[in-house]
């Protein structure tokens, strides 16, 4: 026998396979006499009030479909079928919201949500519409369930998996939810047993039960008159608090207890605590305050979200899952319900969570105004993280820690402790005045913080460039119509490009150097600060702008011209430039060869701009803000393995009016190739690789 019974088993009563359990339950008696049902419970002012509250949030809170893009990422699925319908439609008569409105309150009424699945001949899902569930009936088919369902006209349709969405309330088999009106028909019924006394109570003259006395004999009609009269002039609550006016002897004596000693209003209020109870909801959001404060009532919605709100989320989440997705798409699909709003908090919260999400890297600018609905920033400035500079892992407390590895010839770096106590006369950062050490490794520990963010900016650069020249290739025919589209694109698109995303990173790399300098100069910032640092940043984006298009156009121009290599190749930055063995047949096609280059950049361009921005881009500041104030430079090594030409300027001290090398002098590389210096130097780096720094005199 399988896991299921079949069909033709004999069941036993009321097992967790019976029709039993499907059936719905039109009217249940109660012990207090008051039958209920799915409608009438409605009428319960407490019931209603959860089941709309609940509905209602549920509703509202926007159901995105997710695609997962790597181990950790993911991106809204925008383009599938699915998505517009839970986001904004799922019929052409319905919103979204409208939808899970009313398939919540089914649920916290029938114990079950249908709808049917409307596909088109690809399996595609084109709308979903809402079904009664007490017209719905589950059966077992084998190993299959069937869904049944009695149309209007009376008609009963058998439906299969794929054609239906289905979300259960708790559950005894996992398949079928309980009937809540079944579960909570005591408790239902007696609120309105007490619901409907105080409703005749106070149709009666808000009087508890009376007897009228008379000293003779009074006929059967006359007993009905005297009780009309009376009726007619004080039943009713507008009839109230009337004088009355008694005739030839009549007595009143009230009998039984006042509505005061009965309690009756104490009595109300713990039954709308005991239905509360059923639907897990806060009594603050069925607008009984009772117990809440100005201190608590956050804590309590908050507790509503998470203990009430997201258990039901989950659930709509996993039927989407289950129901709504291919065999093939479950691993690569998925729904999350957005609960941000709900959780903002008050403005003070919401204030402490942006600033330690946004301090820590998690998000952005144009995240939290996102999340404030604000529109972002304009230019995208706003579309950057930033991470705080002084966390460091606790292994390498202490140590100068070196960012830059080593990719090219000349990037000859000592990655070594140096705290090591050994007695290497070349490790010339022993040298050096304690203040100065501490320079050199906080500066390093700078560089270590902000390199994935000089890798990020150029790994984006180069893809924005290449993808636009491969564009470009395959758009023109010839090398002059080329020439003029990339140039174009260089002095616009690119040029606003740099300003934008490689200008944030050197405006904050250089605003969060400024006050270690300020304190390797000894100058405070706040009496004495330094004029133009951010008109100086400024000009070295620009800069940079002129040096990265030079270097660009520069070799493009090589590739499409070999001819004039020679010329060209002197106007490269070493960080830019290209090799000498990378020689191009003259006889290939130059846009083919230059398709190739883009290839190149690609993968180790972006790498090469961090590697020697992040030098330049501290040295640069560092000697305006030195020199600015009349004091000298000195050029300082790190590590015993620093190449022979930059330990041949260790040390060396120059002024405002000096360099430490100059355009056109060969610096002596030891047994390597000797450096040319293609324009004049006041700061590293020296050549590509170098990992050198100025520090104040």
């Amino acid at each position: 026998m399988g896991l299921f019974p079949s069909r033709q088993e004999q069941r036993s009563a009321h097992s967790p396979l019976d029709d039993f359990w499907y059936k719905v339950f039109p009217n249940i008696d109660t012990a207090s006499g008051v039958k209920v049902s799915e409608s009438t419970m409605l009428e319960s002012s407490a019931v209603f009030a959860c089941i709309n509250v609940i509905s209602q949030d549920i509703g509202q809170l926007p159901a995105h479909l997710y695609k997962r893009i790597d181990e950790k990422g993911k991106e809204r699925a925008v383009t599938h079928s699915l998505y517009n319908i839970l986001r904004y439609s799922p019929c052409p008569e319905m919103t979204a919201m409208s939808f899970k409105e009313t398939l919540q309150s089914h649920i916290l009424t029938w114990g079950n949500a249908y709808a049917n699945v409307d596909r088109d001949k690809q399996g595609r899902i084109k709308a979903l519409w809402i079904l009664s569930p007490s017209k719905m009936e589950i059966v077992r088919d084998g190993t299959r369930l069937l869904y049944i369902y009695t149309l209007p006209s009376g008609e009963k349709r058998k439906l299969t998996k794929d054609e239906i969405f289905h979300i259960p309330g708790l559950s005894f088999n996992g398949i079928t939810g309980y009937s809540p009106i079944t579960l909570m028909r005591e408790s239902l019924a007696l609120s309105m047993a007490e619901q409907e006394y105080h409703a005749r109570f106070f149709g009666n003259g808000a009087m508890a039960t009376q007897i009228m006395t008379h000293p003779g004999h009074v006929s059967d009609k006359g007993k009905q008159n005297i009780r009309a009269g009376w009726d007619k002039m004080h039943k009713g609550l507008s009839n109230a608090h009337r004088m009355a006016i008694l005739e030839e002897g009549v007595d009143i004596k009230q009998i039984g207890l006042t509505h005061a000693d009965s309690q009756f209003l104490e009595g109300r209020e713990f039954q709308i605590n005991e239905l509360a109870r059923f639907f897990r909801m806060p009594l603050h959001k069925i607008q009984k305050m009772n117990d809440t404060s100005y201190n608590n009532i956050e804590n309590m919605s908050l507790e509503y979200v998470t203990g009430t709100l997201m258990p039901w989320a989950t659930k709509w989440e996993q039927a989407v899952h289950l129901f709504l997705l291919g065999r093939n798409e479950k691993s690569q699909y998925f729904v999350e319900f957005m609960f941000q709003q709900m959780l903002r908090g008050n403005a003070e919260a919401r204030a402490k969570f942006y600033q330690s999400m946004w301090s820590t890297g998690s998000l952005s600018p144009d995240d939290i105004r996102a999340m404030e609905n604000l529109n972002p920033i304009a230019n995208g400035d706003g579309d950057q993280y930033f991470v705080p500079l002084n966390f460091i892992p606790i292994d390498k407390a202490g140590e100068a820690i070196n960012p830059i590895k080593d990719t090219g010839a000349n990037n000859t770096i000592d990655n070594s402790d140096s705290n090591d106590d050994s007695d290497d006369s070349n490790d010339d950062t022993k040298s050096i005045s304690y203040k100065e050490l501490r320079s050199v490794k906080i500066r390093n520990r700078y560089r270590t913080a902000y390199i994935h963010l000089f890798n990020d900016v150029g790994d984006a650069l180069v893809k924005k460039e290449t993808s636009y020249i491969k564009r470009a290739i395959k758009k023109h025919g010839n090398t002059d119509k080329f020439i003029i589209d990339i140039e174009k694109f260089y002095d616009g698109e690119m040029r606003k490009f740099i300003q934008r995303r490689f200008g944030a990173v050197i405006s904050t790399y250089h605003s969060t150097l400024a006050p270690e300098i300020y304190d390797e100069l000894g100058i405070d910032s706040e009496t004495d600060p330094i004029d133009g640092i951010e008109t100086f940043t400024q000009s070295y984006i620009d800069k940079y702008y002129n040096r990265h298009v030079s270097s660009s156009l520069g070799q493009i121009n090589y590739l499409l011209h070999p001819s004039d290599k020679k010329s060209i190749r002197t106007d490269l930055y070493e960080e830019h430039r290209v090799d000498a063995d990378d020689d191009v047949d003259e006889e290939d096609n130059e846009l083919a060869a230059l398709d190739t280059r883009m290839d190149e950049w690609n993968e180790k361009r972006g790498g090469k701009i961090a590697v020697a921005e992040i030098v330049r881009a501290e040295g640069a500041i560092v000697t305006y803000m030195t020199l600015s104030v009349e004091r000298s430079l000195i050029w300082q090594i790190q590590g015993k393995n620093t190449c022979e030409a930059c330990q041949s300027l260790a040390g060396q001290i120059i002024q405002k009016d000096q360099w430490f090398v100059e355009q056109g002098d060969d610096v002596d590389n030891g047994d390597k190739n000797s450096i040319h210096v293609s324009y004049s130097r006041k700061h590293p780096p020296l050549h590509y690789g170098c990992d050198c720094m100025v520090l104040p005199g």
